[in-house]
């Protein structure tokens, strides 16, 4: 067990480490939607495609959806030089296309523990048959 000082310590690193990075604020075109669940968050591995609930080393993306409209992504390949010179956090908005929207939405359903968040059923009953397409194509991988 850590002591609270190296606790804290932890603490400041994971935070420096994650304002470090260029953070953008993805928006989702008018016909799609991001989905949310009760594992809000996802880090992809940029190098290997790995995806784990949290992880801010190495280099990746780390997407956490904030509505159906929204999803805040921290690029951990990219450092913020404007936040490094003046400590200021720029936060730069994109409008993303409705594949890229569906990929977050597959990464989103990996990391679930029970519950997935959306705007209607049937847009979620797609989101979840993709979700479980995607790992039952792993898990096939994985056994050949």
């Amino acid at each position: 067990m850590l002591s609270r000082e190296a606790q804290r310590k932890n603490k400041s690193l994971s935070r420096n480490a994650i304002l470090k990075f260029v953070w953008k604020l993805l928006i989702a075109e008018d016909d799609c939607s991001f989905i949310t669940t009760d594992n809000p968050g996802v880090s992809i591995d940029t190098g290997t495609g790995e995806i784990k609930n949290t992880r801010f080393i190495g280099s990746f993306h780390y997407y956490f959806p904030l509505s159906g409209k929204y999803c805040l992504v921290i690029d951990g390949t990219q450092t913020d030089k404007r936040y490094l010179l003046r400590r200021k956090k720029n936060i730069e908005p994109v409008t993303i296309d409705k594949k890229t929207i569906e990929h977050i939405n597959n990464y989103s359903t990996q990391v679930v523990n029970d519950y997935v968040f959306g705007h209607n059923k049937e847009f979620l009953k797609g989101i979840i048959d993709l979700g479980l397409k995607a790992i039952r194509n792993t898990k096939n991988q994985v056994q050949q």
